[in-house]
């Protein structure tokens, strides 16, 4: 059980910097995160690499502009976590989203998303 423990703590703490990253727009923070070769899936696309993930992520920040996160729901068990929110952006567009990610050794190294882009 310590073990699991340990792992939970250290996706908690993951998941809770990405998280801080992602609401300030801090896109090299976010995606000091991931592994070098980290998978993203969302339906329809993969992206492979801190490369691809940062032209992803860079995407969503310029499209969502101003995006405000109202509520979430994080779950974690060893190093397997779910994440589900709303924010809304500044055009004041309702934004939802559910992300599962995997953590190994301080980074993401697989996550799936569902939501708006």
């Amino acid at each position: 059980m310590a073990v699991e423990d340990s792992l939970t703590a250290q996706t908690t703490a993951v998941m809770t910097r990405n998280e801080a990253a992602f609401g300030r727009g801090d896109l090299d923070g976010v995606i000091a995160n991931y592994a070098e070769d980290a998978v993203l899936v969302r339906p329809g696309k993969v992206y492979r690499g801190r490369t691809e993930i940062r032209a992803m992520f860079a995407e969503v920040f310029d499209h969502f502009d101003g995006l405000t996160p109202q509520s979430n729901t994080m779950t974690v068990a060893g190093r397997l976590a779910l994440l589900t929110w709303t924010a809304t952006s500044a055009s004041g567009r309702l934004v939802q989203g559910v992300d599962s990610f995997v953590i190994e050794q301080d980074q993401i190294v697989a996550q799936s998303y569902v939501g708006a882009l």
